[in-house]
């Protein structure tokens, strides 16, 4: 049904100085180079990101590729069934975005009422926190709820999407949301 079971959020302190980091992490992220200096290690933090991962499975994400590489250089091979990328996922069902950039991309979406909804349902204020790794979680999975619900709108017009409809009605089960 859509809804959010669970999440995980941390800062991580790097492994390099704090005050090496460039200011543009601040002006990207919000977070000032302060905030990392106090954060726990990455190391200390595997007990509470690993449990999110498993053989059965299927991680959604935009851009994923990028994702699951980023998870692997820090905690090694992780399990998981199978992968859906929502960025190309996007360009073959949202025609005229101005960008398939998440963030661009999820303003011009909520234009479209079923968006709207699954961003109110996931309690998405106006305010943008983009490059925010839960924020972007939370986008790449309303994402996807409004691309499966589009590929089930047209399976309605089209009987021959109904195949792809039913694959996807039975994988939502075991889905991890990955930014």
């Amino acid at each position: 049904d859509g809804k959010m079971l669970s999440s995980f959020q941390s800062l991580v302190k790097p492994e390099r100085d704090v005050a090496s980091m460039k200011e543009i992490v601040t002006y990207i992220t919000g977070f000032t180079l302060e905030s990392f200096a106090t954060a726990p290690s990455l190391q200390s933090l595997a007990d509470q990101v690993l449990p999110y991962f498993g053989d059965d499975v299927i991680l959604v994400g935009h851009n994923i590729s990028f994702d699951i590489q980023f998870v692997e250089k820090y905690f090694g091979k992780i399990p998981y069934n199978a992968s859906i990328d929502t960025f190309p996922l996007t360009q073959c069902l949202v025609h005229f975005a101005p960008s398939y950039a998440l963030d661009v991309l999820s303003e011009y979406l909520q234009k479209f009422q079923r968006f709207g909804d699954y961003w109110k349902m996931h309690h998405m204020s106006d305010e943008k926190k983009f490059h925010d790794a839960l924020y972007d979680c939370i986008c790449a999975a309303v994402v996807f709820l409004y691309c499966v619900d589009y590929v089930q709108e047209l399976a309605r017009y089209f009987p021959v999407l109904q195949h792809v409809s039913t694959q996807v009605d039975d994988i939502f089960v075991s889905i991890s949301i990955v930014a």
